[in-house]
């Protein structure tokens, strides 16, 4: 969020920092927009909404440790009550993503693969 206008000072005014401000905050705003528009890459999203309606849900971000992912899947399904656990995948490699989808099949744990995030997809 900028700063209210009135927060800048005169230094700030001289060297165009509202201005500048107001541009990145409207590209900013623009990538966030185009980014929460981008369909799942993998993953029954309607399905998914659908088997949700009314249930206790348990939503848990993956971000490329299927180890890590395989631990905590096992720990919740015995301490943790819920109908419904939802792995959303945001790891940045393919070949990440694939290790924890083979985690949420061997388990029966519903995975959705997000798109690419482009605050922190690395540039080709």
């Amino acid at each position: 969020m900028p700063k209210a206008l009135r927060e800048y000072n005169w230094r700030q005014w001289l060297r165009l920092q509202p201005l500048t401000h107001a541009v990145k905050t409207a590209r900013y705003r623009k990538i966030d927009r185009r980014f929460l528009s981008l369909p799942a890459k993998a993953g029954d999203i309607q399905g998914t909404r659908d088997a949700a309606r009314s249930r206790e849900v348990l939503l848990t971000i993956a971000f490329g440790d299927a180890q890590c992912l395989d631990l905590q899947v096992r720990l919740i399904r015995g301490l943790v009550r819920h109908d419904l656990h939802i792995v959303a995948d945001n790891s940045i490699s393919e070949a990440a993503a694939g290790e924890n989808r083979q985690v949420c099949a061997a388990y029966g744990t519903t995975y959705v693969r997000l798109p690419a995030n482009p605050w922190t997809v690395k540039n080709p």
